[in-house]
């Protein structure tokens, strides 16, 4: 199959967002250009876990009612979001914005063609937690519902049912890395011949307390001073970054065949992504096993690392994490990497964990159509003067090809290239 269907090209038709800057692309758009942070004090009074990128106060009627798609569609997202957690409903309202993006109700479209890809793993902790802090003593109430619910493949289940998905479907987990390796399983389906059109889906990892409180024992959380203002706590590649900040995002990306895509509709094109390991199993990052990410993108896209002109990196505010994607770029592209403009997308909303790679790949190909990049939110003493960190406000700039970075714990290391389309 490969050999009959790898001259496909794999676009990019469709787009969801939902963050804690915004409530859909546009808004996505206009906070990444004006460099609007998401960073707010956390309610939970913990001094450990002080600041988070959350989305607050959200209207899911409502929400949904604002969506571009037929009345019919609404009644079926609200009845299967009626009593869901918030990340079931946060599943979708991205996959409704972006199918309505990509034009795709009422098309003529053969729905065992459609498939779906769900990126993360363990995405319902805290609503595990909270059924067994609730019916710990008297377990003979818990819902039978609840025996499924609580699967990651729930939100596949979902999203199909909504959008009748009858194709290929699973879930993909790999850290925070888990985004990019989504969106690389979903090229590998459209490229390849097994479906035509692919939602890879990213919803917010739903951390309980007790894995917030994991990562802060193992150091890797950052704004460890409390008093300092929470639009100004989160510094990936400054001197004064401390680890870092937690997010709640979601996105969806629908990817589609270039023999059936209306090209008039296309955003962007995927070019190319790659998944290699480093060996292993700990937190630690491998500059070495990132240079083997991008440079594997890269080759598979058919360019040269010359041709990149822009990345939207990993980008964590951990000092070791942010110095090793340095080294790595640097070994990467050489003199050139000076002339590379650089941001991090979490510095505005946040680490997305599991859905990271989803969200950043949103903002690349944002900036990518509207030729600007956004800012690195409190850049003020970069940790390498040499490179071309964004600092200060958005500044206009073509991108033809882009380069997004996701790295996970257990040694993930993800790349994928994004081109932009000619007119």
């Amino acid at each position: 199959m490969r050999d009959q269907k790898s001259n496909r090209s794999v676009l990019i038709t469709g787009m969801g967002s939902l963050n804690s800057v915004s409530r859909n692309v546009e808004g996505f758009r206009e906070a990444l250009y004006n460099g609007r942070c998401g960073i707010a004090k956390s309610s939970e009074g913990n001094e450990q876990i002080s600041f988070g990128g959350f989305i607050k106060d959200l209207d899911f009627r409502g929400q949904t009612d604002s969506l571009a798609v037929s009345d019919e569609l609404k009644k079926k997202a609200l009845s299967l979001g009626r009593r869901a957690p918030d990340g079931i409903k946060y599943s979708i309202l991205t996959s409704l914005e972006a199918w309505a993006q990509a034009g795709m109700e009422g098309r003529e479209c053969d729905n065992t063609r459609i498939g779906i890809v769900l990126a993360g793993s363990n995405l319902s902790v805290n609503e595990q937690f909270r059924v067994a802090s609730e019916y710990s003593d008297q377990p003979e109430f818990i819902s039978p519902s609840y025996a499924f619910q609580f699967m990651d493949t729930y939100h596949i289940g979902v999203i199909s049912e909504l959008l009748s998905v009858k194709g290929v479907g699973f879930s993909v987990g790999s850290a925070s890395a888990s985004g990019n390796s989504a969106i690389i399983q979903g090229y590998n389906l459209v490229k390849n011949g097994s479906c035509d059109i692919c939602l890879v889906v990213g919803t917010a990892a739903d951390l309980s307390y007790i894995e917030k409180h994991a990562f802060a024992n193992l150091g890797a959380l950052g704004g460890k001073d409390a008093s300092i203002p929470p639009e100004s706590v989160y510094r990936p590649f400054d001197r004064k970054h401390d680890g870092f900040i937690y997010g709640q995002g979601a996105g969806c990306i629908i990817l589609e065949s270039s023999d059936t895509a209306e090209k008039t509709k296309a955003l962007a094109e995927l070019s190319g992504g790659c998944i290699v390991l480093d060996g292993n199993h700990g937190p630690e990052c491998n500059p070495d096993g990132e240079a083997r990410a991008m440079r594997a993108a890269i080759e598979m896209a058919g360019i040269e690392c010359g041709d990149i002109d822009y990345i939207n990196a990993h980008g964590t505010g951990s000092p070791l994490g942010d110095e090793s994607e340095v080294r790595a770029i640097r070994e990467v592209f050489g003199s050139h990497a000076a002339n590379i403009r650089i941001n991090s997308t979490k510095s505005i909303i946040g680490h997305c964990l599991f859905s990271a790679g989803v969200c950043e790949c949103i903002s690349t190909v944002i900036q990518m159509t509207n030729s600007f990049v956004h800012p690195n939110i409190n850049l003020n003493a970069p940790i390498d003067e040499g490179l071309n960190l964004v600092k200060g406000m958005s500044s206009e700039h073509s991108i033809r090809y882009a380069l997004s970075n996701s790295f996970g714990f257990s040694g993930f290391n993800t790349s994928i290239v994004l081109k932009a389309l000619e007119g």
